[in-house]
This record gives structure tokens, C-alpha cells and sequence, in this order.
């Protein structure tokens, strides 16, 4: 599914005049801000999970977590076999807080104890009506914990450009009205600004974690433009 609809919002104007409304000023303009929006569907997920190995080493927690993050490869791929598995960082740390303690010389930390490895991890895929089955897979995988899921769209700067396209003339066109209703002249343009916008992410809580399913929707992607006009002598 590609556009189910375009529609402009509705136009916010701002107008800076002075107080008797003097046109020949150079400080006097017209600032018109307007924007356009469309609804899209997501192209990809990303959906962020997290594994935490202990053991009595650094080294045995690394292999039990290498040994995990296998089985959650696996048990993704056999629902979604195009989905890959991006590493965005780990942390090492004592299992007990109280397993930090100073070295014989006193001047630096060791860790001693059972260690604990936390691993940062996404999976990356473009079949979002599986997304339920990739978590459900994931933590019976081995994950510890699934958190956010960033939904992508594909094709995100031409979208961009045409919503902005679409803005402009309104806002261009709204200007205008606005001089002529004041009885003005509307003179050359002096600013432009351009900034975009779209709905995040849902969070996605597995419903083994105790929270319902949530359903994934089309993301709305807008666009602002703000144009300035000087004002000239009616």
C-alpha cells in the first residue's frame, strides 16, 4: 500500500506589524507557516531486544551469550528467513554490585565474581505483518527483553521534497490573500525554513510480559514550511 490520502493541515499565520501598521519598513513582513502530510506505510522494522548472560568468567558469560544469540537468529529466521540481526553494543558488569571492589594498590577497580554480559541488539526486517511472530520467536530464542521497534520509510527525502512542494504553494497562496485582505503589497521573499516530522515508533511489549498486542498503523509523515514576505506601500 502506497498513499491513501493527501490533506493539508490547517495554516497557521503569523504576521509581524507595527503598531500603525507602517508598510515601508524594512523590519515588516508577512510569515506564513503551512504543511502538508501523507499517510505511509512503514517499508522496514527494527525491532530492538536485549541478552544477558551470567557465569563465573567474562569469557563463559560471552560463550552462553553467543550460544543464545544463535538460537534467536534461528528462531527469527525460521518465521522471517530475510530478517537480519544487527549488534549495537554490550556491557560488562559483576553479577553483585558488591563484586566492584579497589585492587591491592588502591588506585583502580577490578571485577570479581560471577560476571554479567548485557547485549544491545536489532532486527532488521521488511515484513511487518510478522512482527507479532519475530518477538514471540525472539524471547522463546533466548532474548531477555524486547524493547522499541522503529518503523522505517522507504523513500523518505523524495516524500519529503513533494510534501514541501505541496506546502509551499499554499503557503505562497495564503500570503497573498493575506496582503490583499490588508490592503498591502506583498514584495519579495526573505526567508524560508523547511522542517519534517513523523509519528514514532510504537513500543512494542510482548504479551508474555504481560501487556496486550498492539497493532502496528501507517505512519504519518508532514512536512512545514514557513515562508516570509516583505510588505510594500499599498
Amino acid at each position: 500500500m502506497t498513499l491513501k490520502k493527501i490533506f493539508l493541515a490547517s495554516l497557521v499565520i503569523l504576521i509581524a506589524l507595527p503598531a500603525k501598521a507602517q508598510v515601508n519598513g524594512p523590519e515588516t513582513a508577512i510569515t506564513v507557516t503551512a504543511s502538508a502530510s501523507k499517510l505511509v506505510q512503514p517499508s522496514a522494522a527494527l525491532i530492538n531486544f536485549s541478552i544477558t548472560a551470567d557465569a563465573e568468567t567474562a569469557e563463559q558469560a560471552n560463550a552462553k551469550l553467543v550460544g543464545e544469540l544463535d538460537s534467536v537468529k534461528k528462531r527469527v529466521n525460521a518465521v522471517a528467513p530475510a530478517a537480519k540481526v544487527v549488534f549495537r553494543g554490550r556491557e560488562l558488569s559483576p553479577k553483585h554490585p558488591s563484586s566492584l571492589k579497589k585492587s591491592p594498590s588502591n588506585k583502580s577497580l577490578k571485577l570479581t565474581g560471577p560476571k554479567q554480559i548485557t547485549a544491545f541488539y536489532a532486527i532488521s526486517s521488511s515484513e511487518i505483518e510478522k512482527i507479532d511472530q519475530i518477538v514471540d520467536n525472539c524471547l522463546e530464542g533466548g532474548a531477555s527483553k524486547v524493547g522499541e521497534v522503529e518503523l522505517l520509510i522507504e523513500g523518505q527525502n523524495k516524500i519529503s521534497e513533494k510534501l514541501a512542494e505541496i506546502a509551499a504553494k499554499s503557503a505562497k497562496i495564503k500570503a497573498q490573500k493575506l496582503a490583499e485582505s490588508l490592503g498591502v503589497g506583498l514584495g519579495k521573499l526573505v526567508n524560508i525554513g523547511v522542517s519534517d516530522s513523523k509519528s514514532s515508533g510504537l513500543s512494542l511489549i510482548h504479551k508474555k510480559q504481560g501487556v496486550l498486542n498492539q497493532r502496528f498503523e501507517d505512519q504519518i509523515f508532514e512536512t512545514f514550511v514557513t515562508l516570509s514576505y516583505e510588505i510594500t506601500g499599498s
